[in-house]
């Protein structure tokens, strides 16, 4: 017979299966659970299904038909699992089902798919997926089939036309050419559709078949092949679209003249795609008729739908169908389809909606089908529609334009120049443009330029506008920023002005460097934006392209290369170029990528711009490329002011080169005119400023040197500091060489324009204006500082700061020969008339910059001459009047910290020109100036601001922020230097003393800091400067002579030494103890200066390197400790050095200047001051009367009142002395004060540490009360309303004194001495102090143990209490398994004392105290453990263990110990055997768990090393009585009892041999089985018994699947990898056993573990799974009752237990 009345394939037959077989249960078994109330195992079972049916699908293809034949009314959800299995089983193999069972499948597939007339989607769609995947490999049957249920005249289910459809979808090449048949039965019943449903479904299967049929027509090769080996072969012939256009008609037009109108959405739209499908099929006279109806009523569908995809899809189809056969006919139609498809392009896709990119990309390709045929239509209406007012149409056509311009290149080719114009039109209004349409079009030009637009006319329109987008200053993007920042609400799709310029940047670097056909556009063009100031921001990336261009034009010699200027008219002349190219290589914003860029342009553009500069250029460009690319990588190395002086010499020598003066004026032109037009850009304006006044300075055109000057004053912006510094300089620079002309322009600078407000109301000329308005307030009030870039000055104001400025310049660049004889009358009598008429912070801090570079000008080293100027004392002194002001009307609030910076660099310069300082002007200048001490500390430390270490004369603006006053101190430093440089004396350096002695002592720390470092400065300088003096010369010769010509007076007395050091020392000394390091170390250092200098000026040949000087070194690493004690031993040690060093005649003033030192602020000073005096004064003080019980209460209390430390430690001397005489009464007053200790009863107690004769005396009365005394009483306890234990005062007192005596270093020899005695008491304290009703003597003993351990410096047991949180242990009832860690690292640390311990601890085995007996016993218990070197320990140990066996409360740690003596080895072990193992083995099941657990842990030790002949008798019985244990609920227990079973690996191989293998197979699946068990510590004992037993089974294969990695005690196990691995090892070695091993696992089918359970389930699965056909019969098992055991189990409550049986029957499928 063959199927559906057919012949069979040959392929096909039925496979044979016995009627009944085990695998048909488990099939049936799982298919009837399928419907698990656990998703979970609805998976599993599912899997299964589909697992057995990869190796046998017919068997599960045919069991889910005869369950849904046995079950009539199963659940809809029962049966749409099973029908889902069906399809997953059909797909994977479609090609072995045989032909029956293929029947009964598509009998029950159309029967579940139609069994309702109700829809139900899930159900039906799952059969109909079943039905759709046989018609692969049936089309002809399944078609046939589908076709019998589709009555002709009678609407059929609703899915039997949706199976229609997606059966001829997936078969188009099989099918089609027997759709006609399909054809005839679905046109008759179109118009018999009338719900919506079913619409739809018809909608989506005619659209399916005419996608099937245009499918066909295009594949018409595969298709003929096809239909060789289908029934339809003789139909297939010569099928084309025409073929059905007649079929396909009808359905065409009720589709467009009914359907298309319904009400439902579902309908239309599915409607829509199927008129869309069915187009390119209809006949092309057809498709003419009808697309003037079709299109505007699909067009009509996009202002009613929603959901807008499957209306553009079908609008899609219809166009290029009519593309395709009728173009003509689109024509009259273009206007309404392109003004929809261009509303709907013009809306920005939701990224929400999952159809709307896809919507969108859809009507690109419609408006792209149009433009293939009509692009002359659709630019047309692009370019009308570019310049509408809403933004977002806008922006929709140039997307559409972009996208039209890369895709459809052939079609535009000859509306290339129309689309250039269209954009051009648009560009040249961009500044009415928001930033979104600039973006848009910047990717249009882009693209126009990869397809040669630009080259066109209007091109170079384009590529100015990239380049002005590319130019938008960071102004602009920050103030968008901060707008959006402000904004309520954020709009997704702005363009924010910094994406806009990178975009541009990009386009243009793009254009130049990628695309060839750009160079002609570009070369010379690009050189138009350079020198045009709006292009700034965009003139690194100009650079770039230009410099690229232009080396390749170099290169290659191209003809275009040069450029005649001057027909170029719209190009900038040569030295414009060269003019902006320098100024732009000094802006801060090039950095160094940027002036990378540009001085390879301009070495590329070298021969352009003057032919003699060339050579010089390819000469001195690459060596400044260099020195940037050295720090491109970090560019904090790179100087600015540096590479502006490269710059400049580069400029200079490019001047020098061409030697063209001609040249030279049109290059200062052209800096001038650059220069007028940066009004906004102050830095640029600073370089040009500069630039021009060097090429003035080279210029010799009188008349071009006026103009330029007079229009540098003229032009410069005033109040920003930046333009007034540069053009300060730059009149500095014209100073060099054209002096008088410059200073005549300073005398009388141009007027201010017309219409300036003037501040000053006086004369007085322009400084006067400035200055001389002394009732004008504003003038006044505090105005910005010079980095603010602002002023409130007028421009008449602003003007009188750039002449100040510019006067400080010209004296510095001026020829010395020429400046002295111009100074006090050119220069200084215009500027020192207004020093006191100064308001304005500003303009104080011009001045003091103007001071300074006076000054230094006036040096004699600059000018080369002795020279003395006679101004100097006056600008000193008010220079001091700005930075510390003094007076009724200061405000020295108005001092900022760069006012403080300029005024102190001004002092310095001022202070280093001859003669030295008067006295009253150096104490003023020094009592001014150290009032900056009292500066608040920086926010946080760093290094000195940059600005401290500017150059003197540079010009730049002190950046000296007010919260970091680093700098300003830096300053002074270099202030005092200089004053000492200037007077080497030893006045000098006392009047810097005495100006410093007042912060010294303050309570501030950061004011002694400050002037202790000062203080070790000016000594460490003077000592320099003296040394520096010539051989036989006065200290200093200049300076011998004060400013009045007297001699100094410390001067003369310098012959007898430093008549003031003791005064020096003393304000030092107590420094030595400072809290502060810094100032303690700095203060030692200061000593040791103070005393060499004393040796130096008594023998100017002194030796520094003298032992009793360098020993201070020493003094000063030491102090650095923050430990008090070792400072004052340092202290005391260098005052012995000081009684040597300091002479007779200074030790008075010392030692009373000292005194002041004891009241200091600081306590540690006073005590450091202290030491020192009883240093050199060794034999003071007396000893206090002893009064027992008062003196020593007195004492106590007075302790807490006395401030010094020093003080303290004597009273603390005295307890000492009391105890001494009576040591036992003093201990016990000191035990009677209130717990917890007193800082006064401590420090007591360990005072009396210090008496090494009676200290040990002290500590044997302390441990006799802590191992003695009653520890706790018993007493109501108020908390709980019930007795509980307290512990008791005397003990705890006792425990605390203790570890309060162990704290100090004098008891380390004692603990030495008396370890045993003193561990022993502490851990029995450790039992008695546990228990109470609050754990405060427990924390007590914790903390006093961690002392003794600390003395006793026990690294090992120290090391073992920081593990597995053992101090916080001692605490808590488990502790002594913290006592056992002790004991452990104690026998090992001390292994010599354990015999002691052992007798310190045997007497309270049997003592009073409960606590004791059990610490005693634990301690005893680990001593086994170490006892291999001692027989006769280990005897008495056995002994004491045995003895305590009776006892109840230590039995457990008897065990313990009894367990631990295979530590000792075999020998010694065997010795004990019969005794030890009678013990353990009696309490292997004892009723208390614990003592259990203990005894089989010890007889697991045991078994490792115990002689096999003492085993071999019991080894069977041990195993009966193991056995139950191994399921017992207690973890421990468990794991106890796998250890123990593993441990008996030893007794394998000798007489009990075989009976021991006999129970290794019994055992071997439970084993297996609590490898996956729910506790860790169980896993861990299955895998090492595993390890341990196997290799007895003499199994490689088992052996090599223990050995694996995974089965390490502490690895991860992958469960199911392992029991597939170790039942093929087990089937392999032992499949005669295989029956035993799979019905011991059905007996964990009952374990109390659902886990057990689980792993039971998988385990047979495995076990049978796995078992080779050939082997099974040998095995003697029987498969059916294990598969109905399995089958059972899919009936567990558990779901993972159903989970595993599922799993484990999916393996059975061979069965």
């Amino acid at each position: 017979m063959s199927l559906f009345g057919k012949k069979l394939d040959s392929g096909t037959v039925t496979s044979q299966l016995p009627s009944t077989t085990r695998v048909d249960e488990i099939v049936a078994a799982l298919i009837a659970s399928n419907n698990d109330s656990s998703a979970l195992v609805q998976k599993a079972i599912s899997r299964a299904l589909y697992d057995i049916g990869r190796k046998q699908a017919n068997l599960v293809v045919s069991a889910n038909c005869d369950y849904f034949q046995k079950n009539a009314r199963l659940e809809k959800a029962h049966r749409i699992l099973l029908l889902n299995v069906l399809n997953n089983v059909i797909d994977l193999r479609r090609d072995e089902l045989a032909a029956d069972v293929a029947l009964r499948v598509v009998t029950l597939a159309l029967a579940e798919m139609t069994a309702d007339k109700e829809v139900v989607a899930d159900w039906q769609q799952a059969a109909s997926s079943v039905l759709v995947s046989l018609g692969v490999r049936f089309p002809d049957e399944i078609l046939s089939e589908l076709l019998k249920r589709f009555a002709p005249g009678a609407v059929p289910h609703y899915f039997i036309i949706t199976t229609l459809g997606d059966f001829v979808s997936n078969n188009a090449l099989a099918v089609v050419p027997r759709l006609k048949e399909v054809l005839a039965r679905v046109l008759p019943v179109l118009g018999l559709v009338r719900a919506d449903p079913m619409r739809a479904a018809f909608a989506q299967g005619l659209g399916q078949f005419a996608e099937a049929i245009t499918h066909y027509v295009a594949n018409i090769g595969t298709a003929a092949a096809a239909a060789e080996t289908s029934a339809a072969a003789s139909a297939s012939g010569g099928l084309t679209t025409a073929s059905f256009a007649s079929d396909v008609y009808p359905a065409y037009e009720i589709l467009v003249s009914n359907w298309l109108q319904s009400k439902e959405a579902k309908v239309r739209l599915g409607t829509v795609l199927a008129v869309g499908c069915i187009a390119p099929v209809l006949a092309p006279e057809q498709l003419v008729a009808q697309l003037p109806k079709l299109v505007p009523l699909v067009l009509g569908m996009y202002k009613k739908e929603k959901e807008l995809l499957p209306i553009t899809q079908g609008l899609c189809l219809v166009l290029a169908g009519a593309m395709k056969v009728a173009p003509e006919a689109l024509e009259p139609l273009l206007p309404s389809c392109l003004t929809t498809l261009h509303a709907t392009l013009c809306e920005t896709p939701d990224a929400a909606q999952l159809g709307s990119a896809k919507n969108f990309n859809e009507s690109l390709r419609c408006v792209q089908t149009i433009g293939a045929g009509y692009s002359d239509t659709l630019v047309t209406f692009l370019l009308e529609r570019i310049h509408h007012k809403e933004l977002k149409i806008k922006v929709g056509t140039l997307g559409i334009i972009r996208h039209l311009i890369t895709h459809l290149a052939t079609p535009l080719e000859d509306k290339k120049g129309l689309l250039v114009s269209g954009i051009k039109a648009l560009t040249g209004a961009e500044r009415n443009e928001v930033l979104r349409v600039k973006l848009e079009l910047s990717q249009i030009i882009i693209g126009m330029a990869a397809h040669g637009y630009l080259a066109l006319e209007g091109g170079e329109a384009l590529v100015e506008f990239v380049i002005r987008n590319a130019a938008i200053a960071d102004d602009d993007v920050e103030r968008w920023q901060a707008a959006q920042a402000k904004a309520k609400e954020k709009d997704r799709d702005a363009v924010s002005p910094f994406e806009l310029r990178t975009i541009s940047e990009n386009i243009l670097n793009l254009a130049t460097t990628t695309i060839d056909q750009m160079q002609p556009v570009l070369w010379p063009l690009l050189l138009e934006f350079v020198v045009p100031v709006q292009y700034t921001p965009a003139f690194n990336m100009l650079a770039k392209c230009v410099g690229h261009l232009a080396g390749i034009k170099r290169a290659s010699g191209a003809r275009d290369y040069m450029i005649d200027f001057d027909r170029a008219v719209n190009l900038p002349k040569p030295p414009a170029i060269i003019a902006r190219f320098l100024v732009m290589l000094c802006a801060p914003h090039g950095r160094t990528s940027g002036w990378l860029h540009m001085l390879t342009c301009l070495r590329q553009l070298g021969p352009l711009l003057h032919p003699s500069i060339c050579d010089m250029w390819d000469a001195a460009l690459p060596k400044l490329q260099a020195y940037l690319e050295a720090r491109k990588d970090d560019e904090s190395q790179l100087d600015q002011s540096v590479w502006d002086e490269l710059i400049l010499r580069l400029l200079s020598e490019t001047i020098k080169v061409a030697n063209d003066d001609d040249w030279l004026v049109q290059l200062g032109e052209a800096l001038y005119a650059q220069l007028l037009q940066y009004q906004q850009l102050p830095a640029l304006r600073r370089v040009a400023f500069k630039q021009l006044g060097l090429v003035l300075q080279k210029a010799t055109h009188k008349e071009f040197l006026r103009t330029k000057l007079t229009g540098m004053l003229s032009t410069v912006k005033h109040t920003d500091p930046a333009e007034r510094t540069g053009c300060a300089q730059g009149l500095g620079y014209c100073g060099t060489t054209h002096l008088d002309m410059t200073l005549e322009a300073l005398a009388a600078p141009p007027r201010p324009q017309a219409g300036a407000k003037s501040s000053g109301s006086g004369s007085g000329g322009l400084l006067g204006g400035l200055f001389g308005g002394s009732k004008d307030k504003s003038s006044s009030s505090s105005s910005s500082s010079s980095s603010s870039g602002s002023s409130s000055g007028s421009d008449k104001d602003g003007m009188a700061l750039t002449v100040m400025l510019a006067y400080g310049y010209v004296c510095t660049y001026a020829q010395p020969a020429l400046i002295t004889s111009r100074i006090d009358i050119s220069i200084m009598n215009h500027l020192k008339p207004q020093l006191v008429k100064l308001r304005s912070p500003l303009a104080k801090e011009v001045m003091m910059q103007t001071i300074e570079l006076i000054a230094a000008a006036m040096h004699p080293e600059a000018l080369q001459k002795e020279y003395v100027f006679k101004h100097r004392d006056d600008l000193l002194r008010q220079v001091l009047q700005y930075i510390v002001p003094q007076g009724k009307d200061a405000k020295p609030h108005e001092v900022t910290g760069s006012m403080r910076l300029l005024g102190l660099r001004a002092c310095t310069t001022l202070a280093a020109l001859d003669p030295p300082l008067p006295d009253d002007l150096l104490r003023t200048l020094l009592e001014r100036v150290v009032t900056y001490y009292a500066l608040p500390p920086a926010p946080s430390s760093g290094p000195a601001s940059p600005a401290a270490k500017a150059p003197k004369g540079s010009g730049a603006k002190a950046a000296q922020d007010d919260d970091d006053p680093s700098a300003t101190y830096e300053a002074i430093h270099t202030l005092l230097a200089m004053l000492l440089f200037k007077q080497p004396t030893v006045d000098c350096l006392i009047c810097i003393f005495q100006s410093l002695e007042n912060w010294a002592v303050s309570r501030e720390a950061v004011h002694r800091e400050r002037s202790i470092v000062s203080l070790c400065f000016v000594l460490r300088k003077f000592i320099e400067i003296r040394k520096s003096a010539p051989a036989g010369a006065a200290p200093s010769t200049a300076a011998a002579a004060t400013a009045d010509g007297s001699s100094g007076s410390g001067e003369a007395a310098a012959a007898g030494g430093f008549t003031e050091a003791g005064h020096c020392l003393a304000l030092l000394i107590p420094r030595c103890t400072d809290p502060v390091l810094v100032v303690r170390r700095t203060s030692i250092q200061a000593i040791q200066l103070c005393l060499y200098i004393d040796m130096l000026l008594r023998d100017p040949n002194a030796d520094p390197s003298l032992p009793l000087l360098t020993v201070f070194n020493d003094y000063r690493e030491r102090i650095g400790t923050d430990e008090l004690n070792e400072q004052f031993s340092c202290i005391h040690e260098m005052s012995r050095a000081l009684a040597k060093l300091v002479t007779v005649g200074e030790l008075p003033e010392l030692l009373l200047s000292l005194l002041k030192g004891l009241t200091d602020h600081q306590l540690p000073s006073t005590s450091g001051t202290c030491v020192v005096l009883n240093g050199l004064i060794k034999a003071r003080g007396k000893e206090l009367l002893v009064k027992l019980p008062a003196l020593v209460s007195g004492l106590l209390q007075a302790m807490p009142t006395i401030a010094n430390e020093q003080t303290l430690n004597g009273t603390l001397h005295a307890v000492r002395s009391l105890a001494g005489h009576h040591q036992l009464p003093v201990v016990d007053l000191l035990l009677g004060q209130p717990m917890p200790h007193t800082k006064f009863v401590v420090l007591s107690f360990q005072a009396l540490c210090k008496d090494k004769q009676h200290v040990m005396g002290v500590v044997s009365y302390l441990v006799d009360i802590i191992n003695t005394q009653v520890s706790t009483e018993e007493r109501l306890d108020p908390k709980k309303k019930a007795n509980a234990l307290f512990a008791l005062p005397l003990p705890m007192a006792a425990t605390c004194a203790l570890g309060e005596m162990l704290e100090t270093d004098e008891l380390e020899d004692i603990v030495a001495e008396h370890y045993p005695m003193l561990l022993s008491s502490l851990l029995l304290r450790v039992g008695t102090a546990n228990g109470t009703a609050d754990d405060i003597a427990s924390k007590q003993i914790t903390a006093t143990l961690r002392q003794f351990l600390d003395a006793a410096q026990d690294a090992m047991v120290q090391a073992a209490m920081t593990r597995d949180d053992n101090w916080n242990r001692l605490s808590k009832p488990n502790y002594d398994a913290t006592i056992i860690q002790i004991a452990s690292a104690v026998a090992k640390s001390h292994s010599k004392e354990m015999p002691a311990i052992f007798n310190q601890l045997l007497p309270y085995v049997k003592g009073n105290f409960v606590p004791q007996r059990i610490v005693a016993m634990t301690v005893i218990a680990e001593f086994v453990n170490h006892c291999r070197g001692d027989p006769a320990l280990l005897g008495q140990l056995v002994n004491c263990l045995l003895g305590s066996l009776v006892d109840p409360v230590v039995k457990l740690q008897a065990l313990r110990g009894l367990g631990n003596i295979v530590a000792v080895g075999a020998e010694l072990a065997n010795k004990y055997a019969p005794t030890v193992l009678d013990a353990l083995l009696t309490s292997i099941d004892d009723r208390l768990e614990p003592l259990a657990r203990e005894a089989m842990a010890g007889l697991a030790k045991l078994f490792e090393i115990v002689e096999e002949a003492r085993m071999a008798p019991v080894i069977v019985n041990l195993c009966h009585r193991i056995r139950p244990a191994f399921e017992k609920d207690n973890d421990d227990i468990r794991a106890a009892a796998y250890t123990l079973f593993g441990s008996l690996w030893r007794f394998g191989s000798g007489s009990a041999q075989e009976a021991f293998y006999e129970q290794v197979h019994t055992y071997l699946p439970s084993l297996v089985l609590h490898c996956n068990d729910v506790s860790a510590q169980v896993i861990v004992a299955c895998k090492q018994a595993l390890r341990q037993l196997v290799p007895l089974l003499h199994s490689q294969p088992l052996q090599e699947v223990v050995d694996a990695p995974q089965l390490d005690a502490h690895r991860s196990l992958d469960y199911g990898e392992f029991l597939n691995d170790i039942s093929m090892a087990m089937i392999e070695s032992f499949p005669e056993r295989m029956n035993s091993y799979v019905m011991t696992c059905c007996d964990f089918f009952k374990s109390e573990w659902n886990l057990i359970r689980a792993n039971a389930c998988s385990f047979n699965g495995y076990l049978l799974g796995n078992l080779p056909v050939d082997k099974r019969k040998a095995s003697n098992l029987n498969p059916t009752l294990v598969s109905k055991a399995l089958i059972g189990m899919l009936r567990e409550p558990d779901p993972a237990v159903r989970k595993s049986a599922a799993e484990a029957l999916s393996l059975l499928w061979s069965y």
